[in-house]
């Protein structure tokens, strides 16, 4: 286990991860492909959840079915978001190759307007969204984050055999209010990981580090509701052997509320992509609602639109009514310590953590 149990997850979690938006194209034309969102909560607002604050953003990236991968961004671009009175625009700016942001500190998508995405490209051609709507929503509070302690059946390779071993860990979960409206309400959960890590051995150089990972746990959770009033399982993590749960542990659950077309196609996504992973096909012939509009360029991707919510959920291993052996330090002291990769010791160094992106800087918003 120990710093070698940090691998094996990484290696699951990546493997096991879904991108957004990959497509089989049928010949190696570059396409390009649109990936983005807007939500009814601004920068400023989300600040408050709490968290560090996010802008909107849209990547533009072009790929063929060469290696039907996003490939090559696409630099250079004009993106502009329009509004269905036609009395206000807003630009994106470009902040990284093919990243685009939609930097106002107080822009958040208003119910009852329509909007759109126009994208101008450096060679001329020009895409455009279908005008979208926020879902309309009944201002009912998002439910408490909470977890259930649950032991499950796994099966493993073991020696060439297949055997079945028993892991103990969290159920996280989320309450769904109760829905009277006789409407299904459509649901979308993402998650914001961030944990602490403390290096096992003395003298250390750096002690303790902030820890993210976007591959740690599942992209996105789905739920079409119709009566609500229930806690929602949103991902298992296990909990023995998970250096990530051996300290403090947060995780921003954001909440969306879709409209109907939004949510099937985030649904079929999901399928596809575990159908993938289980019978190597990748996705394929997804919706896209975006269009050309000059030129003969092929676009794909997609742009949506929801109502946002967020909690900021704390964990701490302590909470458990088991115990659960911290082994890092036991680990270290073996002769053949941590794997030898890079440069930096993560048995006296927390920047050489290897399973996610370490920092120094404790969040401001950090309870600790």
């Amino acid at each position: 286990m120990g710093f070698r149990f940090f691998y094996v997850l990484l290696f699951i979690a990546i493997i096991g991860c879904i991108e957004p938006y990959e497509f089989v194209i049928k010949d190696d034309t570059p396409v390009l492909i649109v990936d983005g969102f807007i939500t009814d909560v601004s920068y400023e607002q989300s600040r408050a959840y709490p968290n560090d604050g996010r802008y909107f953003k849209v990547k533009l990236s072009y790929t063929s079915d060469v290696t039907n991968k996003r490939g090559e961004p696409v630099v250079g671009a004009s993106i502009q978001l329009l509004s269905g009175d036609s009395k206000n625009s807003w630009w994106y700016h470009e902040i990284n190759e093919g990243e685009y942001w939609l930097a106002y500190g107080d822009f958040a998508a208003s119910p009852g307007m329509d909007y759109k995405l126009s994208i101008s490209l450096p060679d001329g051609d020009k895409f455009e969204s279908e005008w979208l709507r926020l879902p309309e929503v009944d201002g009912q509070e998002m439910g408490d984050v909470s977890f259930t302690e649950l032991s499950k059946e796994v099966h493993e390779i073991v020696a060439g055999e297949k055997k079945v071993k028993t892991i103990e860990g969290i159920n996280v979960n989320v309450g769904i209010p109760k829905n009277e409206s006789g409407l299904p309400r459509y649901y979308k959960w993402d998650f914001e990981p961030i944990w602490e890590y403390t290096v096992p051995l003395r003298p250390y150089i750096n002690k303790t580090c902030w820890i993210r990972s976007s591959t740690y746990l599942p992209n996105y959770t789905l739920q079409e509701d119709h009566v609500g009033g229930y806690a929602n399982d949103l991902f298992f993590m296990e909990t023995h052997g998970n250096e990530r749960l051996f300290e403090k542990f947060s995780l921003l659950v954001k909440q969306y509320i879709l409209n109907e077309k939004d949510y099937y196609f985030f649904q079929e996504l999901q399928e596809q992509a575990t159908a993938g992973a289980f019978f190597d096909k990748p996705p394929y012939n997804l919706k896209t609602n975006i269009n050309s509009v000059e030129g003969d360029k092929k676009v794909v991707g997609y742009f949506w639109i929801a109502s946002e919510q967020a909690k900021r959920w704390y964990f701490d291993i302590t909470d458990l009514s088991y115990y659960v052996y911290n082994h890092l330090r036991e680990e270290c002291l073996k002769p053949y310590g941590p794997p030898a990769i890079g440069d930096i010791d993560p048995c006296k160094d927390c920047l050489g953590y290897p399973n996610g992106k370490a920092t120094l800087e404790k969040p401001e918003w950090w309870i600790r």
